[in-house]
């Protein structure tokens, strides 16, 4: 049975879809920089930032530098959710 922590993120994810094609980016291109989940998506650089903030706030990403000058990998949550909603 999936923990609390994952069947939240897969709320989250389903709820909101430009953090659900910028997380499907990352686990196509792990270590992808922000800004480059902008460019493949074709979205404003600030909405793309808020959901790449919104996908560290539910522990699905991890970068060491925040926004989009940041490279962004799975963490164990995401890790866990890559299979269901990898796209």
């Amino acid at each position: 049975m999936p923990s609390l922590e994952v069947l939240n993120a897969f709320k989250f994810l389903n709820e909101h879809e430009i953090s659900l094609q910028a997380f499907r980016e990352v686990i196509k291109q792990p270590g992808v920089s922000g800004w480059a989940v902008a460019r493949a998506l074709g979205a404003q650089p600030e909405v793309v930032d808020d959901a790449l903030k919104q996908l560290r706030d539910h522990k699905l990403l991890k970068t060491a530098e925040p926004g989009l000058n940041g490279n962004y990998v799975l963490t164990g949550v995401g890790f866990d959710l890559r299979h269901e909603v990898a796209g």
